[in-house]
């Protein structure tokens, strides 16, 4: 939020939708994020997968059983 609001130049809503909108691969704590005007949730849904319960320990994780 800290980067949309310099990016942008101020708070207001229009400047940091713009911004958002304008990540491409942006990295993240799961994967990198992208936002488009249509693309809302930051991951395409091919980069979006399920991981067991607690283990996001130390930066790891283990999938789901059924992902590889």
């Amino acid at each position: 939020m800290a980067k949309a609001v310099e990016a942008s130049g101020g708070t207001s809503g229009e400047g940091i939708i713009k911004y958002w909108n304008s990540l491409n691969k942006y990295p993240g704590y799961f994967g990198d994020y992208t936002f488009t005007p249509t693309q809302h949730n930051g991951y395409s849904t091919d980069q979006v997968v399920m991981s067991e319960a607690s283990t996001a320990k130390n930066g790891a994780f283990n999938l789901a059983p059924g992902y590889k």
